[in-house]
């Protein structure tokens, strides 16, 4: 949840107003993402059904295809969105490379931010504003996880913000 709520407090330090949230799921990390976001608005008083949207889309590529261009629907529809905040890094590059191609400028036209901080991200043009978690740090709570067995034990690791060239100021 920390990770989103970091998102949610940069975004709005940045001046945006409206987000939307893509994941291809409601519930675990996905989730905990979003209620961070919702956190750090309703924190600020903005209205959650007014501020954030949420599109869901399919884990199968084909799918998501799909779900892309309801995303320019909706970018199209709504001229207050000003910022997108996906579940992945992975999403949010599908996301870039999908607007790009239909000629919308990233972030003079609208901010991306991620969550994972893949090697790629600084590849991708604009290189790409993202929430970084400790990739050895997760994986070693996991086989100490898998170990111990399942305690029913929720495990939260700490992220980090890292500022690049994906989300402008308004």
């Amino acid at each position: 949840m920390d990770g989103g709520y970091q998102v949610g407090k940069y975004l709005i330090k940045k001046g945006h107003r409206k987000v939307l949230f893509i994941a291809d799921n409601e519930v675990d990390m996905d989730y905990e993402r979003y209620m961070g976001l919702c956190k750090a608005f309703r924190e600020q008083g903005y209205n959650i059904e007014l501020s954030i949207q949420f599109l869901k889309v399919g884990l199968v590529y084909e799918e998501r295809l799909e779900d892309y261009h309801k995303l320019l629907q909706i970018l199209k529809n709504d001229k207050q969105i000003t910022a997108i905040f996906c579940a992945s890094d992975a999403y949010a590059i599908e996301v870039m490379n999908e607007l790009i191609d239909h000629n919308v400028k990233i972030p003079e036209e609208i901010s991306i931010i991620g969550f994972d901080d893949i090697p790629v991200a600084t590849l991708v043009r604009p290189k790409l504003t993202t929430v970084q978690q400790d990739i050895r740090l997760r994986a070693r709570e996991a086989i100490r996880f898998l170990n111990e067995g399942d305690k029913g034990e929720c495990i939260h690791l700490p992220v980090t913000l890292i500022e690049r060239d994906s989300v402008k100021s308004l």
